[in-house]
């Protein structure tokens, strides 16, 4: 009951808002802008490396990246860290396979309205907010699994 209560439910395809795009860097310097993942099904997790539930949640969007990745699936993981050098550590030991973005002037965030961490966003083929969730509890990844093999459903 709690994860349910932490999710929005889908906007239907025609009432779903353009996400917002942003331009971040990789640990390693690359730039990343959302625009660019148009076409994929994009989900968002602003996260930081000292927040306990962002931790936990890492070992299920890494499953659900390498789950549905070859389906035209994408995780972008949005570091709100302020000191930029404690995420690449925390991400090889964590083993993060999918994309790595920091944000340690919070201006993705501020653009997402930031309730708290970790919080997610699903983003469709278009480039729309479909869903968005709050939290990390049990029971999220089933939720978030079936909402993103809904978005990549043919049409």
């Amino acid at each position: 009951a709690l994860a349910a209560a932490a999710c929005r439910p889908a906007a239907p395809a025609d009432a779903r808002q353009p996400a917002p795009d942003f331009a971040l860097q990789t640990p390693s310097g690359k730039t990343v802008r959302l625009a660019d993942l148009r076409g994929k099904v994009v989900l968002i997790d602003f996260w930081a490396t000292y927040c306990g539930p962002c931790k936990d949640s890492v070992p299920a969007l890494e499953r659900l990246y390498r789950d549905k990745k070859a389906e035209g699936f994408e995780v972008v993981g949005i570091s709100e860290d302020s000191f930029a050098d404690a995420v690449a550590p925390f991400v090889a030991e964590h083993k993060m396979t999918y994309t790595v973005l920091l944000d340690s002037e919070q201006k993705a965030g501020e653009a997402y309205s930031l309730r708290g961490l970790p919080q997610a966003f699903l983003i469709d083929r278009e480039g729309k907010l479909a869903q968005k969730w709050f939290g990390w509890e049990p029971g999220h990844e089933a939720v978030m699994r079936a909402a993103v093999e809904q978005l990549l459903k043919p049409s």
